[in-house]
């Protein structure tokens, strides 16, 4: 039996090899068409995976083909875009079109919108934000200083740093999109709603570099809004979405597959009905340049991005108990993604928990095992052996399997459908979430109208592309989703028991999050077990 497993796993690791598609990002599979993936690795039908393909179908069925030719033109006001939303039947969208520009909402949207993961409470002002109290006065209402409602916990922040030095893209290599590194201070008032109180666009603090406030004009903070909105966007999309959930997916696949045999208790167990369909390495650079025609980062600024966003990655992050309590946001009043991915986590741990107590008596046991210590070398290496990221370099107990493996379970099914099924809800009203800016960032106040915000939000072109590129990615393609498994995966009478008893608990979550759902003017659905998808496929 170890020789038929020994080769059984030295044939997959020769038909599954490493490459290092780009550098400074998580080595891929080394293929150059399907046909050179193993059968069960693989799409179906090469067609449903091609992303251009769908993209075009998308601008047809969003009825957009008659505005895709004007190359160029700027809408003339922002009611404009609602042009766009002749062929849309998303609840959400809609009502981010008449709520879009309030400030609760644009506060709101940093914990269940689509990046709801960068949110942090400020224990302490940046030196490079410099912020006063008499700046902010209008904005806090419990009659102190600022210094002292940072103290309460009642101010916290986002910070796009990563952004800094990043080249903006050039659409069809002639117009220049542009970038900001904005930092955002946000308060929750009495209500618990999360209010922005002050936007810097840039690092730097300097004169051409003004602290926005929502006491200035109408004008200067909506612009000031949406540039955050749309850096949030770029950072969405290649660090939250692309680098960690689909590549650090693929890594997980890639170890299992060439590290643990079929054989094997985690793999049959455990990680099987979350493995993702492989691409050839020709995939993820078309797929990634179609997403970010329309962006401001691209043209090699997303994967200097991507690069940055690997080397900070920490394993405490994707542990999303751990990141909740490093950010400190346990207790940040209607944060439904923290309520909701904390109980998924604690259930698949729950259920993880059961099935390795079955094969594993004692930590000796994972100590041990020469394929989980293959397993994680391997993903290390993938990751580009980065000591300083806190992932295990080798199981040492049961309990720090466990916590890995819930790890990797929760990234491939929830993590993804929170940050990437709402795409289109709150992207397809353009001025909501801008994919490009046209014009670089104001530097004073009192200069901004109506139509340089115009000049600066995407043209009519882009804003298609945007809308019809969301629509792609948000498309649930679910035929399995969380707490399914293939048929007949478990011999074992314990482990059986241990499925059914996760089911069960998973489908408390899911009545838990209808009934909340029910009081809510937007509802939170994207992490409802009965809706996530079991792993990526798309």
């Amino acid at each position: 039996l170890k020789e038929k497993r020994a080769e059984e796993l030295s044939a997959r690791r020769h038909s599954l090899r490493w490459l290092e598609w780009q550098a400074g990002l998580p080595l891929g599979v080394d293929s150059k068409s399907f046909l050179d993936l193993p059968c069960d690795t693989r799409f179906d039908d090469e067609k449903s995976a091609d992303f251009n393909l769908s993209f075009l179908q998308s601008v047809q069925d969003l009825g957009l083909r008659v505005f895709m030719n004007l190359d160029g033109m700027s809408w003339t006001k922002i009611e404009d875009f609602r042009r766009l939303f002749t062929r849309v039947k998303s609840e959400i969208a809609e009502y981010i079109s008449h709520h879009w520009d309030q400030d609760w909402f644009f506060g709101y949207q940093f914990m269940n919108g689509v990046n709801p993961v960068l949110i942090k409470r400020c224990t302490k002002l940046p030196e490079n934000f410099p912020v006063t109290t008499n700046m902010v006065k209008s904005s806090l209402v419990r009659e102190c200083s600022l210094e002292d409602e940072i103290k309460h916990g009642n101010v916290y922040i986002v910070d796009y740093q990563c952004l800094d030095g990043i080249p903006g893209n050039t659409f069809n290599h002639s117009k220049p999109f542009y970038l900001a590194a904005p930092m955002c201070l946000l308060y929750v008032n009495k209500q618990g709603q999360l209010l922005p109180i002050a936007i810097q666009l840039q690092q730097k603090p300097s004169a051409d570099n003004p602290i926005f406030l929502p006491s200035d004009s109408a004008h200067d903070w909506m612009l000031a809004k949406m540039w955050v909105r749309s850096m949030d966007f770029q950072i969405h999309e290649i660090s939250t979405h692309l680098l960690k959930t689909h590549l650090l997916a693929e890594v997980f696949t890639m170890a299992t597959l060439r590290q643990l045999s079929t054989m094997h208790p985690v793999h049959k167990n455990v990680v099987t009905p979350f493995l993702v369909n492989l691409y050839p390495n020709t995939f993820p650079q078309c797929h990634v340049h179609t997403v970010t025609m329309a962006l401001s980062i691209g043209g090699g600024g997303h994967f200097k991005l991507g690069g940055k966003g690997l080397k900070t990655l920490t394993y405490r992050h994707l542990c999303i108990l751990k990141d909740v309590a490093d950010r400190g946001v346990g207790d940040l009043p209607s944060y439904y993604y923290r309520d909701d991915a904390c109980s998924i986590w604690k259930t698949i741990h729950k259920f993880v928990d059961k099935i390795l107590a079955i094969f594993y008596k004692r930590d000796e046991d994972v100590r041990g095992d020469a394929e989980l210590q293959a397993f994680v070398d391997d993903i290390n290496h993938a990751l580009l052996s980065n000591p300083s990221n806190g992932f295990p370099t080798k199981f040492t107990c049961v309990a720090e399997l466990s916590e890995f493996l819930t790890m990797v379970v929760f990234l491939c099914s929830a993590q993804h459908s929170a940050v990437n099924y709402g795409q289109f809800d709150f992207y397809a009203w353009i001025p909501n979430a801008p994919s490009a800016m046209r014009k670089p960032p104001p530097t004073t106040k009192g200069v901004v109208d109506m139509p340089f915000i115009l000049q600066t939000l995407p043209d009519v072109q882009v804003s298609c592309i945007s809308m019809a590129i969301t629509w792609v990615l948000s498309r649930s393609a679910a035929e399995k989703t969380l707490g399914t498994f293939p048929d007949e995966p478990f011999q074992n009478p314990d482990a059986l028991k241990a499925m059914q008893e996760y089911q069960s608990d998973l489908e408390v979550i899911t009545k838990s999050i209808v009934e909340r759902n029910k009081t809510l003017p937007i509802k939170y659905p994207y992490l409802k077990p009965d809706k996530v998808a079991n792993s990526i496929t798309i």
